[in-house]
């Protein structure tokens, strides 16, 4: 699909980042371009980032395209494009657009040939998403592992897991392409996972059966949503032809909430695959030092986003245990500069980077606990079905958490339980926690791995379509 063109992503925050790896299938990224000085002569993804006022040069001496990639601000930036008399293209939600006489219009850069079955007599399923998370990846490489043919589409970027988990994955950049890509394929169910729920609003119209997997509620896991929000999750889980939650109280909230229908639901925790348990283990890091050392992985927002996500705002809680001597280590996707100043503020906070699958239980088997905390508890915590508290299983950590309903399920499978971090002894809590043994089958003799409900995916998959 590359061609010769070259491009440059105005916008170096986590839109610009996600978005670079589909972008490279078409063009050459030679610059990020951001109006924040203290990222001039840094990189992103290898790609230096340059000043704003460099672009009429480079683009005079290249040729090169200019997406924008900034969801809040990008009238500023097209303002500030047409005023050195550039044109671009805006990445919305991830699809591209460009502007012509006040109105802006969708744009492609080459579509994926419709999917045909390598054999007819196969299951096939395409899973849809912005950037395949960890759950979706783990979900198709087990009914992969069964003969299922799974295929990936996404509008940001391909998954972690590549060929463990798909036969292809597809690149959108349109609205228009996917819906007739997805019509003109032979797919037996489409798998939706709601990031954003408006994947699934525009696949209701194909010729398919659609699964619309409940990651999260929108409406509960923000501070504050849009009516456009509230209406894109209405629809989604009243018009799908199968709904699959997380858990027992998110699909009862759901079927109160907006009247879904019983019979069409799953309920599938976030589980991992069970071949996790046959990772390599490393060396603890406490044999050496003597001190706690914990893990916390998973979604983090900063300082600009906290009063909006306060559940995802570690910073103080983290803090807190650094302040007691407590070694926290950090794997996450998300604010990767905020996590390095954080880390290089404090010698007791570490960010380790951001590694998926196999790669990240084995990073964390070095460590004592891992950190299933929350620095605030809401109903929606309560509801949802948190991946890292078995993938921390998974590497053989005992987990502790602050959140009742987890505690109890910890408890019961004598794996972790209950922190109370606003106690005086956190260490001595933290201290007896670390003698529990984690057995390497616990998550299977739980049934806590994809690969022991694959069977049942695949059945309600066919429920569905018979339906």
């Amino acid at each position: 699909m590359k061609n010769n063109r070259k491009c440059v992503i105005f916008g170096a925050g986590e839109r610009g980042t996600n978005i670079f790896r589909k972008l490279s299938i078409f063009f050459d990224v030679i610059a990020y371009a951001d109006n924040n000085k203290d990222l001039w002569g840094r990189e992103r993804n290898g790609t230096a980032i340059i000043p704003p006022d460099d672009l009429t040069e480079l683009v005079k001496k290249t040729g090169a395209a200019i997406f924008i990639a900034n969801e809040l601000h990008y009238l500023d930036i097209a303002a500030q494009l047409d005023g050195y008399g550039l044109s671009y293209y805006n990445c919305e939600n991830y699809f591209c657009y460009e502007r012509e006489d006040g109105v802006w219009y969708p744009v492609s850069f080459g579509r994926p040939e419709a999917c045909r079955k390598t054999g007819k007599d196969k299951f096939s399923v395409l899973f849809v998403q912005v950037k395949p998370c960890t759950r979706t990846d783990k979900i198709a490489q087990a009914l992969k592992s069964r003969g299922v043919l799974t295929y990936s589409a996404y509008t940001a970027s391909a998954s972690d897991a590549g060929n463990a988990a798909y036969l292809s994955e597809f690149p959108f950049w349109t609205y228009g392409e996917l819906l007739d890509f997805v019509n003109e394929s032979e797919f037996d169910i489409i798998h939706c996972s709601n990031e954003p729920d408006i994947l699934v609003n525009l696949l209701l119209h194909s010729n398919k059966k659609v699964i619309h997997d409940c990651h999260d509620i929108v409406t509960m896991s923000k501070s504050a949503f849009t009516s456009t929000e509230a209406a894109v999750e209405f629809v989604a889980n009243t018009q799908a032809d199968g709904v699959i939650s997380t858990t027992e109280a998110m699909r009862e909230l759901l079927i109160r909430k907006y009247g879904t229908d019983y019979e069409k639901t799953l309920v599938l925790g976030n589980y991992p695959l069970s071949s996790f348990k046959e990772t390599e283990r490393l060396p603890k890091r406490s044999a050496a030092d003597s001190e706690i050392h914990c893990v916390y992985e998973g979604m983090i927002v900063d300082r600009t986003q906290a009063e909006n996500v306060p559940y995802r705002f570690y910073e103080p809680l983290f803090l807190r245990l650094a302040e007691l001597g407590v070694h926290v280590h950090i794997y996450s996707s998300c604010v990767p500069e905020y996590l390095k100043q954080l880390s290089q503020a404090n010698s007791h906070i570490h960010y380790e980077g951001n590694y998926g699958g196999q790669k990240l239980i084995t990073e964390m088997s070095q460590f004592d606990l891992g950190l299933l905390l929350f620095p605030v508890n809401t109903l929606y915590l309560r509801l949802s079905s948190p991946n890292k508290m078995t993938e921390y299983l998974s590497a053989g950590l005992p987990v502790v958490t602050n959140i009742p309903v987890y505690a109890s399920i910890l408890s019961q499978n004598q794996c972790g339980g209950f922190l109370d971090i606003d106690s005086s002894d956190i260490i001595s809590q933290m201290q007896a926690f670390q003698k529990l043994y984690i057995s390497p089958n616990l998550c299977d003799a739980c049934g806590f791995t994809m690969d022991a409900n694959a069977e049942r995916i695949l059945n309600f998959y066919k429920k569905v379509i018979s339906q």
